[in-house]
Formats: structure tokens, sequence, C-alpha cells
């Protein structure tokens, strides 16, 4: 089918060629709105126009207009007819069709899941190709497109853009990187880098904060947590990649599992297990540097943007030759005009070709739900305000008597620290006052036998001054006696007396 080389054509002198790329919607910074962007930016520097078709447009689009690309929401602005449309989405792709129903067509599927990705079947589309086996597989066996027009072209990464680490493997705490902060499987990365006490940053919706240059964040981390275009970038980096998302986990991307998952666009098929913490903790301590630094090498070895621009470029040649060889007829458009518009409008209320119109207005009753909700959440809040106030006054009252509270508390922490000086100081004389204590008691004791003496001494200055009161008296009769007569008068009988008994 496909036979000559873009290459070929160049040498024979082909001139660039007008590019228009579709897409969905060029709001935020999503999966397929990254490679819309690296695809034009690639193709413009290689010498070709890209011009980028989305109905919704957004901050996003702006940055690829700043890079000199054409960007439009209106199919009708583009006057010029393009040489490929590289279509990306159902309605946008189909849409460049039946703008342009004489240009040939190339549709890249990024999923499987979601009614946007499913694939438009014109004439004009002469290849459709898939990021995974898996969706190539869905794309035969489930849309009935020939094998032989399905191809695999899995997702590559600009290594211009996302250079390789300069710094060596730390020896320890290597920080953590979390893409899509806001999936479910993210409680169970934080708690496992608490668990091991690791740095973690969380990127992306919902994440701890939104960035437009993942290549810096990139190199400023160890191990990455990620899937599909994310994964590819970290391991182009040098990061150790461990592949999980909200369907479930891989594990981490080693030289062995690398081809595999390659083949899976590290996505899809390869999640075959829930996300747990203690797996995720498994596969951070299954970390090896020298894998790590292998599997950059083959990333940055097979995965480059040049690599697949140079693919881009030779499909474009080859369907070129083949639409050249083989134009597409009117019937042959026609019927397949008739096939999009019976599968994509409308023809009954809940047409379940049309599911859209049944989730839409599933989907506008959940916004009257909301609104009823926000209401109350309104009412709510100011409830809410006031109680705050309220309790704002309490606390500054809690406060004020807590700071009284904590100002006695200091003073007696000051007196108990006084007291337990005293203390220590009264432990130190303790033996002392022992020591006079007994020497008090022996006084007191000597005291009393003292006070016994002292007693007895009375008594006998009592006895004594009795006994000076009777010698005074017997002093005075015996002069009394001396100076009466009849003492006068026998005196000379005491004399004889003496001289008679000198004893």
């Amino acid at each position: 089918m496909l036979h000559n080389s873009n290459a070929e054509r160049r040498s024979a002198g082909n001139p660039p060629l007008t590019v228009l790329l579709t897409n969905v919607w060029l709001d935020g910074p999503g999966g397929t709105e990254c490679v819309v962007r690296e695809v034009a930016q690639g193709l413009l520097a290689r010498g070709h126009r890209p011009i980028v078709y989305s109905p919704r447009l957004g901050d996003f689009a702006r940055t690829i207009r700043e890079s000199g690309i054409t960007v439009v929401d209106d199919l009708e602005a583009v006057t010029e007819v393009p040489d490929i449309i590289h279509g990306h989405h159902f309605i946008p792709t189909a849409e460049a069709i039946i703008r342009f129903p004489g240009t040939a067509a190339l549709y890249v599927c990024h999923s499987w899941r979601f009614w946007v990705e499913q694939p438009p079947v014109f004439p004009q589309i002469r290849l459709h190709a898939g990021v995974n086996e898996t969706i190539v597989s869905q794309l035969v066996s489930q849309n009935g497109l020939p094998a032989e027009r399905v191809a695999l072209i899995p997702n590559a990464v600009d290594l211009r853009r996302f250079g390789p680490r300069q710094r060596p493997w730390p020896d320890m705490a290597p920080r953590l990187l979390a893409f899509h902060g806001g999936g479910l499987h993210q409680p169970f990365i934080r708690e496992a880098a608490s668990n091991l006490g690791l740095p973690l940053t969380s990127l992306g919706r919902g994440g701890d904060r939104m960035t437009d240059t993942p290549e810096v964040e990139l190199l400023a981390h160890d191990i990455v947590f990620a899937t599909g275009r994310s994964a590819l970038e970290a391991m182009a980096c040098g990061c150790a990649v461990i592949l999980c998302g909200e369907a479930g986990m891989a594990g981490l991307v080693t030289p062995r599992n690398f081809d595999w998952f390659r083949r899976c666009n590290f996505a899809g098929p390869a999640f075959t297990r829930p996300v747990s913490t203690d797996d995720l903790i498994k596969e951070i301590q299954a970390c090896d540097p020298a894998e790590v630094a292998q599997v950059s090498a083959r990333v940055r070895e097979v995965a480059s943007l040049d690599a697949q621009l140079d693919r881009f470029e030779e499909i474009y040649g080859d369907i070129l030759q083949e639409s050249a060889d083989s134009p597409v007829s009117a019937t042959a458009h026609q019927g397949a005009l008739r096939k999009f518009l019976k599968a994509a409008l409308p023809r009954l209320p809940y047409d379940k070709r049309w599911f859209w119109q049944e989730e839409q207005e599933w989907m506008a009753g959940e916004i009257e739900k909301w609104k009823a909700h926000y209401v109350a959440s309104v009412a709510e809040m100011s409830e809410t305000k006031a109680l705050l106030e309220l309790r704002r006054a309490e606390t500054s009252e809690t406060k004020a008597l807590l700071e009284l509270r904590l100002a006695e508390l200091n003073e007696n922490h000051g007196r108990v620290a006084d007291l337990e000086r005293q203390l220590t100081a009264a432990e130190e004389i303790r033996p002392l006052l022992e020591l006079r204590a007994a020497e008090l008691d022996q006084s007191r004791g000597r005291i009393a036998d003292l006070e016994r003496q002292l007693a007895a001494v009375g008594k006998t200055e009592s006895l004594l001054s009795s006994a000076q009161l009777k010698n005074i008296e017997l002093s005075d009769e015996l002069l009394a006696l001396r100076n009466s007569r009849s003492w006068r008068l026998t005196r000379p009988l005491r004399q004889l007396r003496k001289i008679l008994s000198p004893t």
C-alpha cells in the first residue's frame, strides 16, 4: 500500500507541506494537546506549514500561536487547501475532512475509553494509528478497520526540551514527584512518602500546583509517579518512573519490562494491579540508579520526537502518493459522510448512537443540583461566618484569660523555684539541725538535772535560813542570859566548874 518515502519526495524537489492538525480542545496542557503542540512545532522547524484547528481554544492555544503557528477555531477561516490532515479526535477530524474532502488524512488514536477518540471512517483517512498495541487491536477488532491500514506509533519526547540529568543519584532521601495530583491514587503516594520520610511534590490538577515547565521540575526530582507521556518525559530526564494512576499501577520501569511497557505506551494494559501503599514502598526501595540510567538511555534512543517526525513525514509522503494514485470518488466520500452523520447526529430521543443527549440532560440536572447546593452553601457560609466571628471573640477572651493564667503560672513557677531552692538548702543543713536537735535534747536533760539540784539547793537554803534565824534567836537569848543578874551571880560557879573540868 504505502511505498514512497518523504525523503524520496524531498530529493525529487517536493515543496514543504501544509499540515492541518486537529484536536477536540486546546484550553489546557492535556495529553493530546501537548502532542499537537510538539508535532506542530517540530513540523514548523522542518520547514513545513502547520495549521492547528480546535473548536475550543484557551491559554494553551495561545502558547502554540506564540511559537508562530496558526491556530483557528473555525475551519472557514482556513482558505487554502492543506496537503495533509493529521487528525486527533472523532468530530474535529471529520469536520476537517468534510471541509477539505480532497485532502488525504492520517488519524491518530490515543485512547479507546472516550467517545471523542473513536475513529472516524472516511476513505480520505489512508492510515489509522494507535499509540499502544491495545488501541491498534481495538481499531482492527472492534472498529473493523483493515489491519494493513492500522499502525502502531507510540508517543515520543522532545529530547532537546527534556534533557538528561547532570547531577548524580542521591545517596539518601531521593526526591519524589507525582503528576496528576488530584487522582484517587495520590493518597497512597503521599502515605508511602510519609512512611519513608521522603519529600514529595505533587503537580497537576488537584496537586500542590500547576506547572508550564515540567522539564525543569523533572530535573529537580529523582523518582516520578506518572503514566503515558509524563512517564516517558520523566525517563528521558533520567528519573526513575513508577507507573501508577487512577487505573491502577504497573510498577517500576526497568530494562527488563521496558519494551512491554513501551508497547503499552506506559498506560492501559500495563496497569494490572490496584495501587497500594505497601506496593509503592517496595517499588521505591527497588530503584537501582544503574538500571534507571539504562532505561533513560533506552528512551533517548527509541522515543525521540525527531524519530517520530521522520515517521510522520514518511507516512505523509506515502499517503500523498497513494491519494494521487487512487483519489477518493465523490460517491465514496458521500457514503462515508452519510455514515458519519448517522453515527454522530441524534435521530430519536435517547438514541444510543447519540448518547451525548442523555448525558447532556443528566449534566444539566447535575448543574441544577450544584446550583441549589451553591445557594445552600452560601447561606451556610453566612451562618458559619457569623459563628466564626462569635468564636473569634470567644477565642480572644479565652486568649486573654490564658495569657493571665500563663502569667500567674509563670509567677507560681518562680515561687516554686524559690521553694525548691529553699528546700534544697534545708536538705543541706538537715544533718546539722539533727545534730543540734540531739545536743538540745542532751541540754534539756542537763537542765532538768540542774533544775532538780536547784530545787534541792532551794530547800537547803530554806533550812539554812531557818537555822540562821534560830541561831539569832539563841544568840539573843544567850546575850540576854549573860546580861541577866542570875548569869552574873553564877559566874564564880562556872569558873570553878571550868577549873574542875578542864575539858
